[in-house]
């Protein structure tokens, strides 16, 4: 294999990607991992099952915070780049 293997932190229950060889850690998948290789790295069963929902290359989030030109406080927003207008932002 790559070194790469499949960790749970305390802290938080979402599995991220671990290199043993060179001390790398990603959230994403690593690049060039097929999807059976990732059924084969070693880690916690738990995340596997988890990580089998979503297909390789993309991500799930729970919550995202959008600032818009019409936000109360636009400026707050961490590392803010653009402001879109408010009508140009769909919902889920």
């Amino acid at each position: 294999m790559t070194g790469w293997e499949i960790r749970l932190p305390n802290s938080r229950g979402i599995p991220f990607f671990f290199n043993t060889e060179t001390k790398e850690s990603t959230w994403n998948c690593p690049p060039g991992i097929t999807r059976e290789e990732l059924k084969e790295l070693p880690g916690p069963n738990l995340s596997l099952s988890r990580l089998q929902e979503f297909p390789v290359g993309q991500i799930r989030v729970s919550h995202l915070l959008v600032k818009h030109s019409g936000s109360r406080r636009p400026s707050t927003g961490r590392r803010l780049i653009l402001l879109a207008p408010r009508t140009k932002l769909s919902k889920c």
